[in-house]
């Protein structure tokens, strides 16, 4: 059953046919969701059929959108509502992806519950991270494990995720294995992929997803299929093998087909294997910052791993630094010491290109003795530092991580007082967000990273990695006093958030409620921050009056002295 079929655009006028086609094709593994909304039709099409089906749960549809909802109440009623539709319990029951809201450990138990009660026969995660991957391992028995995966697309395997499944023996289904619908008709129209399909007399389809299982035994795919000639030819998958002239051409062209023994994560865990913790001080190659706390620094021990490849042999000429943190978190101003001292500095944003074209500069400018390299990007989770260590490891050059660990409230006031720098003044939501321009970051790009972020860990072949605390420098200025609107508090700069306008107060948030879309809604420090600029106050010396929590959080934001009222 390594070749499924997965139902997500499976609709009620073909759903009965599809599933037909299938199973007649030889597909066993059938893959719906609560939230698609057809789980009655595959219920229907599967009653007689012997099939293993499975399920997830913990994803609600509030219009069109897609919102995780872990609560073990929301996976029980899910769980439920997936029996009554399949008649059956599924075989597989999954979270569909990991609730921010929700502690993970508690999502997890949910699921472990529901399996231990005979609701579900088995369990399983979706759209996970490592360290989610990890927590689950240790508290879940896992059945199945999905994952975003492609010959376009190996995040999933820089961050480590299939990896560890395959080290464990847990069967790691691809979902959009052939780039799902905003990628499959590039995918299947490229040239080497059409040409071996044509040579080994199948379609491309079936070609892409043979390349995918093609990788480790533990691995399974789910493309979807709305028609029937479809079902019946991605099934062929199932049956393909593929030739070292296919194998070959297909790892050139797509370098998410390498093998996964060949990854940097490989290597990076090999070197990882030789590295050890040394006894106070750092090694003369790379040290540490004076205001970092360092994880330990590292040096190569001589023994290598079993099992792994043997890394470079470690050069110490230069070094590769990874400067890392949420936006905001004052990275530039972490890079100013290493170009003082001859270091060449790769950012994405500068070069107008992908983190994986920064990581092939950063390879040939070391092959060109350009040994001493920073890269300063985001690089927030796994998959995203992957590439430039690799890079690093296999020229044998040392890597050092600096982690910048700078609280949300903190990186917020820094987008801000950038955009000041650079527009003076706040922008309007319909200004924010446009291109790449780290001056008019919203709000809700912060977020978005939070949900993603993954701190570094030295197993993904650091050297030495340093955890740099925040330290605000302060602006110059002298004292304000800051007052909520309907306080009277003697000249106060009164502000107040009234949706639409209107109000007496100085300063003014006017846009409506829901997610913000702006900088100035309180407790978002925006128009607090806006008045500082414009007039040379410094809001450490400054007042803030209030009557609430908000207020007392904006106070805490911007570092004044809260008065309540």
């Amino acid at each position: 059953m390594r070749v499924g079929l997965g139902c997500m655009r499976v609709d009620d006028a073909h759903a009965l046919e599809v599933i037909e086609a299938a199973w007649t094709a030889g597909v066993r593994h059938f893959d719906t969701a609560h939230a698609y909304g057809n789980q009655h039709l595959l219920g229907q099409a599967l009653k007689a059929r012997e099939a293993a089906i499975t399920s997830k749960g913990g994803m609600a549809r509030p219009e069109g959108k897609w919102v995780p909802d872990g609560r073990a109440s929301t996976l029980r009623t899910h769980a439920l509502e997936t029996v009554a539709a399949l008649g059956r319990a599924p075989d597989v029951f999954l979270i569909h992806a990991p609730d921010s809201r929700t502690a993970w450990p508690v999502t997890l138990r949910a699921l472990a519950t529901l399996q231990a009660e005979g609701v579900v026969r088995g369990v399983g995660v979706s759209n996970v991270n490592l360290a989610q991957l990890d927590q689950a391992l240790e508290l879940v028995p896992l059945a199945e494990v999905q994952v975003a995966w492609s010959a376009l697309d190996d995040t999933a395997i820089r961050s480590g995720v299939v990896a560890r499944c395959v080290e464990r023996g847990v069967p790691v289904v691809a979902h959009s294995p052939l780039g799902g619908p905003k990628q499959v008709a590039r995918l299947l129209r490229h040239p080497v992929l059409v040409a071996q399909a044509a040579r080994l007399k199948v379609s491309p389809a079936v070609v892409a997803l043979a390349a995918v299982l093609d990788l480790d035994p533990v691995v399974r795919v789910i493309p979807g299929a709305r028609r029937v000639e479809t079902a019946i030819d991605v099934a062929g998958a199932a049956h393909l093998r593929l030739d070292d002239e296919a194998r070959a051409a297909l790892q050139a062209a797509f370098p998410a087909l390498a093998p996964l023994s060949s990854r940097g994560a490989s290597v990076a865990g090999a070197r990882q294997g030789l590295l050890k913790p040394l006894v106070g001080g750092a090694t003369a190659a790379h040290g540490s910052l004076p205001t970092g706390r360092s994880t330990g620094p590292l040096e190569l021990d001589g023994s290598a791993t079993p099992g792994h490849h043997a890394a470079p042999s470690a050069r110490t000429d230069g070094e590769v630094v990874l400067v890392m943190g949420l936006q905001g978190s004052g990275k530039s101003a972490r890079v100013a010491p290493f170009l003082e001292r001859g270091y060449l500095r790769l950012n994405r944003d500068e070069l107008k290109c992908s983190l994986d074209e920064v990581a092939a500069k950063a390879g040939r400018a070391i092959a060109e003795g350009r040994t001493r390299v920073v890269l300063d990007n985001t690089y927030l989770s796994r998959a995203s530092r992957a590439a430039i260590i690799d890079v690093a490891v296999r020229a044998g050059v040392p890597v050092r991580g600096l982690w910048l660990d700078v609280p949300l409230h903190e990186a917020q006031v820094n987008v801000i007082w950038r955009m000041l720098d650079a527009h003076g003044r706040l922008l309007e939501p319909g200004e924010l967000g446009r291109g790449d321009d780290n001056t008019r970051l919203p709000p809700a790009a912060q977020l978005r990273m939070l949900k993603t972020m993954e701190p570094p860990t030295v197993d993904e072949g650091f050297d030495a990695l340093e955890v740099v605390p925040f330290v605000r420098v302060p602006r110059p200025g002298g004292p304000a006093v800051f007052a909520a609107e309907g306080l009277e508090v003697a000249g106060a700069v009164t502000f107040a958030w009234r949706p639409g306008g209107g109000g007496a107060a100085t300063l003014t948030c006017a846009h409506p409620g829901g997610p913000p879309t702006c900088w100035c809604r309180p407790p978002l420090p925006g128009l607090l921050l806006g008045w500082a600029h414009r007039h040379g106050v410094d809001l450490a010396k400054s007042e803030l009056h209030g009557t609430t929590e908000t207020h007392q959080v904006l106070a805490a934001i911007v570092g004044a002295r809260f008065v309540q009222h």
